[in-house]
């Protein structure tokens, strides 16, 4: 898969969802994930992220979820397949919305 540039892709194996999404925005801001603002939890219950792609990895879900949000200047996607794809606003959207979105399938 091609992604846009100032796209940057990480997966969950070594680091928590929230640290992936955390470290993955600074990269692609160029800035250190101390200076990211506002908080991440003020984007998205990161909480519940975490439990999301948890009870995904154990097999709890039979589809594939995917969660998206606008947060610290990037898009955000998770997918409950580990995968973290961040992409800063303006340079190849993710997607329009700026709500977090909840996607099933």
């Amino acid at each position: 898969m091609e992604y846009e540039a100032g796209t940057v892709v990480r997966t969950t194996e070594e680091q928590s969802v929230s640290e992936t999404v955390i470290f993955a925005v600074a990269d692609a801001r160029g800035v250190a994930p101390t200076e990211l603002e506002p908080p991440l939890y003020d984007a998205v219950d990161a909480d519940a992220l975490e439990r999301l792609c948890e009870s995904a990895e154990a097999g709890a879900h039979p589809t594939a979820i995917e969660v998206e949000f606008t947060w610290a200047g990037c898009e955000v996607f998770v997918g409950s397949n580990g995968r973290v794809v961040v992409t800063r606003t303006g340079a190849g959207s993710i997607t329009e919305r700026g709500e977090p979105q909840l996607v099933v399938e």
